[in-house]
C-alpha cells in the first residue's frame, strides 16, 4: 500500500520509518490534481477536526467523487452534511 500526499508536505521528514510507502507529489494545478486523485483508491479528507478543518468546504469530497474515488472524511459539519456514511463515502471519527 502506498500513501500519496499532494501539496507542500515533506513526507520523508514526517514518516521516516515508512518513507518507502509514502509518495509525495508537488502542488498540482486543477487538471493534474484530478488525474492524481483518480489514480487513488481512497481519498482521506481532512485528517483533523479543528477550527481550520471546519473552515474547509466539501470540495475535496466532490473532486474525488467526480473521478470515482471514494472519500473517508472526518465528520466535520460540512463533510457530515455532504456525505451519507456508507452510501456515497465514509465518515470516520478520530479517536
Amino acid at each position: 500500500m502506498i500513501v500519496r500526499l499532494a501539496g507542500f508536505m515533506d513526507a520523508g521528514r514526517h514518516f521516516p520509518r515508512h518513507a518507502e510507502r509514502v509518495e509525495s507529489i508537488a502542488f498540482q494545478n486543477f487538471i493534474d490534481l484530478q488525474w492524481s486523485i483518480g489514480e487513488c483508491e481512497v481519498n482521506i479528507a481532512p485528517l483533523q477536526d479543528n477550527q481550520f478543518s471546519n473552515c474547509k468546504s466539501e470540495l475535496k469530497y466532490f473532486e474525488a467523487a467526480v473521478v470515482g474515488t471514494v472519500t473517508v472524511a472526518t465528520p466535520t459539519e460540512i463533510f457530515a452534511s455532504a456525505i451519507e456514511d456508507g452510501v456515497d463515502g465514509y465518515l470516520a471519527k478520530l479517536v
